[in-house]
Formats: structure tokens, C-alpha cells, sequence
């Protein structure tokens, strides 16, 4: 899990965890539900609860940078992008982006962003990794691409 932050030193990845079995997953000839359940509370739910209420208490901030996070998060998982298990990215955010770099206040598009010299340090594919955006209500699958559209970092093929 990684905040966007308008400070880069504040990027990056803040919760990595696989999710462990939990006690009802544990089969009881060979596994202590129990134990499975308190791991679980302690070791995952807990921390990924605590971080996600962090995110949600955060103030308001004078930049967005909503891309450069993304990216600072990718990078700081190691074999993330060229893994072979199933992958799984969700971004919740109004998706205003911000930044020097591109921001949709400044007016700016796909195409001016796709000319500037952050689109080659900023634009990483994601391709064979499953994509959401959570804008507050619910999680909406990215929409597949036409040959017309240009396809934005992120968006499954």
C-alpha cells in the first residue's frame, strides 16, 4: 500500500504484506484455526486497518501527485511488475492529478503529458496486472482501450 504524498520522500511503498490464511481457512487435522485467526488479526487486518485509517485522516495537500506515487510504490516492490502470480492494483483517489509534471487544474491532457519529459520516467506499464479505481462509492474496472485512445498507465488491455 503507498499514500500519494506531494513530498517525494513520503512516497512509496507504507504496507507490503501477502494476506496469510485466516483461522477458517485452516484445515483442523494439521492447522490451529485459532492461531491461523490471531495471525491473521495481528499480523494483517490490524496494520492494513491502522494504514488505511492513517490515509483517510490525512490533511489536505497543495499538490497531487497522483502518478509519481503510483510509480514510487511499483518500484518499491520488488518484482511487482514482472512477476508471474496474479497482480492487483487499486487506486483510490478522485483521480485529480497534480504535480509539475501534469495536472488536470493546469488544463493539461493525455497528449501534452505523453510530449513532456516525465512521460518517459512516469509511464511504466502495467500491462497483465489486474486494474481498479475506487473513486469513493465503488471500485470501477479500468474500461478496455480503443486503437483511437490513448492508454494511460495502468489500463488493462
Amino acid at each position: 500500500m503507498a499514500a500519494v504524498a506531494a513530498d517525494p520522500a513520503a512516497r512509496g511503498v507504507s504496507f507490503s504484506h501477502c494476506k496469510p490464511l485466516e483461522g477458517e481457512d485452516a484445515n483442523e487435522l494439521y492447522r490451529n484455526p485459532r492461531l491461523f485467526a490471531e495471525r491473521y488479526d495481528e499480523e494483517f487486518k490490524k496494520p492494513f486497518c491502522d494504514m488505511i485509517d492513517r490515509m483517510l485522516r490525512s490533511e489536505g495537500a497543495p499538490h497531487s501527485p497522483i502518478m509519481e506515487s503510483l510509480q514510487a510504490g511499483l518500484a518499491e516492490t520488488p518484482g511487482f511488475l514482472d512477476a508471474a502470480w496474479p497482480r492487483r492494483v487499486v487506486i483510490a483517489s478522485d483521480l485529480l492529478h497534480h504535480s509539475d509534471s501534469f495536472s488536470f487544474y493546469r488544463g493539461d491532457d493525455w497528449r501534452s503529458f505523453e510530449s513532456s519529459t516525465a512521460f518517459g520516467r512516469m509511464a511504466k506499464t502495467l500491462d497483465g496486472v489486474d486494474s481498479a479505481f475506487d473513486a469513493g462509492d465503488a471500485a470501477v474496472p479500468v474500461p478496455k482501450t480503443s486503437a483511437s485512445a490513448p492508454r494511460l498507465a495502468g489500463a488493462s488491455p
